[in-house]
C-alpha cells in the first residue's frame, strides 16, 4: 500500500458507507414486510394498486436493497482492508526504525542495563556545554557593552565637536557679513554717486510726462553731492522741468546753473508742501523709481505750508535735497 496514502479521508469516508449499509439493511427489511404482508394477510386489499403490484413491489425492494447492502458491504471491506493494511504497513515501520535505533544505540556501546547512566552522562555533558556557552555569551555581552560605551562616548565627543564647529560657523558667517558690510561702507564713502549718460537719459525720459514742474535743488557740501545735484537738475531741466534757484547763506553758484542751496544732511530726499501733495505726487514717484532703478534710493518729508518759510521752501514747487553719502 502506499506511504502517501492519506489515512484520515480513509477513515472519514468509513462511516458514510456503514450508514449506507443500514439504509440498504432496512430498505431489503421493509421488502421482506412488504411481500409477507401482502403474502399472508388481507391487510390494504381495499388499496387497487396494493392488491395488484404490492408483492412485485416489495420483492423489486428486497432485490434491489439486497444488490445495494452487498455493494456497500463489499466496498466498507475494502476501506476496513486499506486501514489495516496501512495500519500494519506503519507498525512494520515502526519495528524496522526501533531495530535500526537499538542498533546504533549498541554501536554507542548503550544497552537497556546501562542506558540511564548513558542519558545521564549525556546531560551532563549538555549542561557543562550549555554553562559554556552562557558564559561566552556573557563575556561577548560585556565586551559588546563595553564596546557600545566606548562609541557613545566618541558619539559624544563629535557631537561636541560638530557643537563647536557649528558655532563657529555662525561666528564665521557674521564675520565675513560684517566684513562685507564694512566693504560696501568704504565703497559707498570712496566712490562719487554720478549718473552715467545712459541713467541720465533715462531719468529725463521717466518724467518727461511731467513738464513745466518746477523745481530748485540743495546740496551738502563734500566731494559729489554739487555734481551729483547738478547731473539730477540737468536731467529733469532736458525734460521740460522749471530749474528755480535756491538761495541761502551757503549757496553754491555755478556758471551757466541755477543756484544750488546749502543744506546739511544724508542722502536724497525731497521736500514738499502739504497743499500740493496730491497733485505732485505722481511726479514726484517718477524720479524715485528712476532713481531707485539706479540703485539711488529717495526719502521724502511733507511740511506744512505755514513752515514754508521758515524753511526757505516756498511752496509751489518740489525741493531736492542731495545729502552726503553716510
Amino acid at each position: 500500500m502506499p506511504s502517501g496514502i492519506n489515512l484520515s479521508s480513509i477513515m472519514a469516508s468509513l462511516p458514510h458507507w456503514e450508514l449506507w449499509g443500514y439504509v440498504a439493511a432496512g430498505a431489503v427489511a421493509i421488502g421482506v414486510i412488504g411481500e409477507s404482508i401482502h403474502e399472508f394477510t388481507s391487510w390494504f386489499r381495499r388499496y387497487s394498486w396494493w392488491a395488484n403490484k404490492g408483492s412485485k413491489a416489495s420483492a423489486l425492494l428486497l432485490i434491489i436493497a439486497l444488490v445495494v447492502e452487498v455493494v456497500i458491504q463489499v466496498k466498507a471491506n475494502g476501506i476496513s482492508g486499506q486501514i489495516i493494511a496501512f495500519l500494519s504497513n506503519q507498525s512494520a515501520e515502526a519495528t524496522l526504525k526501533a531495530a535500526e535505533a537499538t542498533l546504533k544505540a549498541g554501536n554507542l556501546g548503550v544497552t537497556v542495563n546501562n542506558l540511564h547512566s548513558f542519558v545521564e552522562q549525556n546531560e551532563r555533558i549538555a549542561d557543562d556545554q550549555m554553562k559554556a556557552f552562557k558564559q561566552f555569551a556573557a563575556d561577548q555581552k560585556v565586551q559588546s557593552d563595553a564596546e557600545i560605551a566606548t562609541l557613545k562616548t566618541y558619539q559624544m565627543k563629535l557631537a561636541a565637536t560638530l557643537a563647536t564647529v557649528k558655532k563657529d560657523e555662525v561666528e564665521l558667517t557674521a564675520s565675513v557679513n560684517t566684513i562685507s558690510e564694512l566693504r560696501q561702507k568704504l565703497h559707498d564713502l570712496t566712490t562719487k554717486r554720478v549718473l552715467t549718460e545712459q541713467q541720465a537719459k533715462e531719468l529725463t525720459n521717466a518724467v518727461a510726462p511731467f513738464a513745466k514742474v518746477t523745481f530748485d535743488m540743495a546740496s551738502t557740501r563734500d566731494s559729489d553731492s554739487p555734481y551729483f545735484a547738478q547731473q539730477i537738475g540737468l536731467a529733469l531741466q532736458k525734460a521740460g522741468w522749471e530749474w528755480a534757484s535756491r538761495v541761502d547763506l551757503g549757496s553754491l553758484v555755478f556758471q551757466g546753473l541755477p543756484t544750488l542751496g546749502s543744506n546739511v544732511s544724508q542722502g536724497l530726499q525731497v521736500d514738499l508742501c502739504r497743499s500740493e501733495e496730491s497733485s505732485l505726487a505722481a511726479a514726484i514717484n517718477a524720479v524715485y523709481m528712476a532713481l531707485l532703478a539706479d540703485g539711488f534710493e529717495m526719502t521724502h518729508n511733507i511740511f506744512a505750508d505755514n513752515e514754508a518759510s521758515s524753511r526757505n521752501e516756498p511752496c509751489g514747487r518740489i525741493h531736492f535735497i542731495v545729502g552726503s553719502r553716510l
